[in-house]
């Protein structure tokens, strides 16, 4: 597995996803039954610390790594206490905060030995058998996935309606 690929690409494809977006469309809930496409990429911001944290849960051990807390002790809270945390601030600022999380992961995963990215028992939080290649695969690129499809449908729905 390459996973400097998998990490690029599921950033690309959030990129794509919300390149172009005016400030009215940022702000619109709808992306899902609560969610605005700025809130989405706040979800995805946290997430992106998420991976951080488990990147360095087993490349630095010690290293304080409080999303991955946060997601063990509260995984039914997180999300929205998350999201709730960026309420605030602008989309530019959001889009700040994710876009430099994945640059220091994709730095982090530069420097990482393919051999460890690919060791099964490092996150025994996710599980015993699984590495953290497996982890970017299914934790990152395919949630990302699935998130960039919501904004994706919700940019052309709402964008059909008013043509």
């Amino acid at each position: 597995m390459n996973a400097k690929d998998i990490i690029k690409y599921g950033h690309l494809h959030v990129l794509e996803a919300v390149k172009g977006i005016n400030d009215e469309e940022w702000q619109k809930p709808g992306v899902t039954t609560e969610w605005s496409i700025k809130d989405m990429v706040a979800h995805l911001a946290s997430y992106e610390h998420f991976l951080e944290d488990a990147l360095n849960f087993v490349l630095k051990p010690g290293t304080p790594t409080p999303y991955l807390d946060e997601m063990n002790s509260d995984y039914d809270g997180f999300n929205g206490k998350e999201v709730g945390k960026r309420k605030k601030i602008s989309p530019q600022e959001v889009m700040k905060e994710y876009t430099d999380t994945q640059k220091r992961v994709a730095d982090i995963i530069e420097k990482t030995a393919p051999e460890l990215l690919s060791k099964t028992g490092t996150i025994p939080w996710y599980g015993r058998e699984y590495s953290l290649d497996d982890f970017i695969v299914y934790a990152s690129y395919g949630h990302k996935e699935g998130h960039v499809a919501q904004i994706k449908r919700f940019v052309k729905e709402n964008r059909d309606k008013n043509v």
